[in-house]
């Protein structure tokens, strides 16, 4: 009987600490899947990297804001120790999930910079998102994977 009240109480701890760190119903909710519709860059003459990223997909790791399964420079988190932090998990009502990465270079005082918005407060199952990463951007549509 000991062991199964330790076992009951230490369950119990850890639902309360999972409680006590934030979670919020968003951060859980279901990963999302998406798919590329478009294109551009700050100069605005690359149409063979326009027509190779339309129709692309990948999928974003809610909790995480990790891009999963992104190709070319399609991707926030090139290294283990910059990964994406999640600023916002978005709320039907009124906003969106955002999550952003900053890669310092070593040594050379430059960096770059990736933010993922997805418009979670559409009301319709295609959620449009925009990722950025420096001096392009992408433009699409993202579903609740489930």
């Amino acid at each position: 009987m000991a062991g199964k009240i330790s076992t009951f109480r230490i369950g119990v701890a850890l639902w309360v600490l999972t409680g006590l760190q934030g979670a919020t119903a968003q951060e859980y909710a279901p990963d999302y899947r998406c798919t590329v519709e478009r294109f551009d860059g700050a100069d605005h003459d690359d149409r063979s990297r326009a027509e190779f990223y339309k129709g692309k997909t990948f999928s974003v790791h809610r909790r995480t804001g990790l891009i999963v399964g992104g190709i070319g420079e399609l991707k926030n988190s090139y290294a283990a120790d910059q990964q994406p932090q999640v600023v916002d998990y978005g709320r039907v009502e009124m906003n969106s999930f955002k999550a952003v990465t900053i890669q310092p270079f070593s040594g050379s005082g430059g960096s770059n910079v990736y933010l993922l918005v997805i418009d979670e407060y559409v009301n319709r199952t295609l959620k449009p998102f925009m990722f950025s990463a420096n001096d392009r951007v992408w433009f699409g549509h993202c579903t609740h994977a489930h």
